[in-house]
């Protein structure tokens, strides 16, 4: 699977080497989108810091493994629901190509808000809130 996402890959897609953390933020800041997680489906760290940096994340969701939150489930029209490199393909396009689709993430984002409430709690109380973002080194 990983041979053939590499191999498949657009040349507008950057892979980079490990980073310091305190250099995260500002590569979460300037990219089009994270590509994270696409092996189990669950939402991950890499998303939590993603997200909080206002930057879309991409990745396979298990349509089995739902997201709750204050009980209420979460559904986002811009996950892949199949880790094939086809559908992920796919939802790249739709992220990265189009004003109004970015526009759509971003009040998504806005409209689910009640992310970032729960996020900064979790990081807040871990030693993952150091990553030189704002939101994270202030913890409230």
């Amino acid at each position: 699977f990983k041979k053939k996402l590499v191999d498949e890959m657009p040349p507008q897609i950057k892979l980079i080497s490990p980073i310091k953390r305190s250099e995260i933020a500002s590569y979460y800041t300037f990219a089009d989108a994270v590509i994270a997680n696409l092996f189990i489906g669950t939402f991950e760290l890499v998303g939590l810091e993603s997200v909080m940096c206002g930057t879309p994340v991409i990745q396979y969701s298990d349509q089995e493994k739902k997201i709750i939150v204050d009980g209420k489930e979460i559904k986002s029209p811009f996950l892949p629901f199949h880790n094939d490199p086809k559908s992920i393909a796919e939802v790249i396009d739709r992220v990265v190509a189009p004003l109004r689709v970015k526009l759509r993430m971003i009040g998504f984002l806005i409209t689910n808000r009640l992310y970032a409430s729960k996020i900064k709690k979790v990081m807040s109380g871990s030693a993952h809130y150091k990553t030189g973002q704002a939101v994270y080194d202030n913890p409230s």
